[in-house]
């Protein structure tokens, strides 16, 4: 039985690379390579051997070099990869549209290109990239989250914070996408008002970070943004029972509710994290509120 060269030269490659042996498996590769130099297969997967290994500018020839043998969408995809991270984001431009050119509805591609045009700060060309990957698969998460990078990044707080809404919805065991979003919740609270409701503001950044530590207890940043959020309520609460005279008489107070929580927030960080004075401190502080 006659054994393709090709089929052997990938499988020794691959199980030398496997043995911890990357160098062994680019040489087999390369004496391949001089043996069949018109092969876009050696070409390509020799460009994912040296991707793998960090290698990126040879890596990028390798694509380039299987692209011009014969153009196809996932070489050309590849070979913008690789400059993207090379950082050179006009050529990545270019070889992300030639991938499309060879398959429109790959939506990886869409949201690289997007990703460089915004690179470039080429902002509306980076959006209709990132919606095209959207009308192809209207709950991809890295359309959703490029989108929702590229309005905070142009100041569109709430914009942003629905996108990254989107993200977490389309990966809701994805610990960075539940946090993300609370992230960007926190930073889109306004400095004056605040809301008790529990669709508001504040209620659905807690709900975010309280997803965030579902997923992961040890998560520090997701327990001190919800403790941030938790005494701006209650300082809001303990202001509008002293707003005038009489006010508290005519409405039942939340703040022992709110309060409550707070402190039964911080002590099971303290319980997460005992060695952490931040949270023992926010404890004291705690501890000193009264609504007198």
């Amino acid at each position: 039985m006659t054994i393709d060269p090709i089929a052997q030269t990938l499988a020794d490659a691959l199980e030398q690379e496997r043995a911890g042996d990357s160098n062994a498996a680019l040489e087999a590769f390369d004496k391949a390579k001089e043996e069949l130099p018109g092969s876009v297969l050696l070409n390509s997967n020799r460009g994912l051997l040296l991707e793998r290994m960090g290698r990126y500018a040879q890596a990028l020839l390798s694509f380039q070099a299987a692209a011009q043998l014969e153009s196809n969408f996932r070489d050309h995809y590849k070979a913008g990869n690789m400059l993207l991270f090379l950082e050179r984001y006009d050529e990545a431009i270019k070889s992300f549209q030639q991938s499309i050119a060879c398959r429109d509805d790959y939506a990886e591609a869409w949201v690289n290109q997007g990703i460089a045009f915004h690179a470039l700060t080429k902002n509306d060309e980076a959006r209709r990239a990132f919606d095209q990957a959207l009308s192809i698969d209207s709950a991809f998460y890295p359309a959703l989250r490029s989108l929702a990078i590229l309005e905070a990044s142009i100041g569109n707080g709430s914009t942003a914070a629905e996108y990254y809404e989107r993200a977490a919805n389309a990966q809701p065991e994805l610990l960075s996408a539940w946090f993300e979003l609370g992230c960007a919740r926190y930073k889109n609270l306004g400095e004056d008002q605040v809301f008790f409701e529990r669709e508001g503001p504040e209620g659905k950044t807690i709900q975010a970070l309280d997803k965030v530590i579902e997923l992961d207890p040890t998560k520090q940043g997701a327990w001190g943004r919800k403790i941030g959020v938790l005494f701006r309520l209650v300082d809001a609460a303990h202001a509008t029972d002293h707003a005038a005279p009489g006010a508290q008489a005519q409405t039942v107070s939340i703040f022992p509710i709110i309060h409550a929580e707070l402190l039964s927030t911080i002590e099971n960080a303290c319980i997460q994290f005992p060695q952490d004075t931040w949270f023992a401190d926010r404890k004291n502080d705690a501890l000193a509120m009264t609504n007198n």
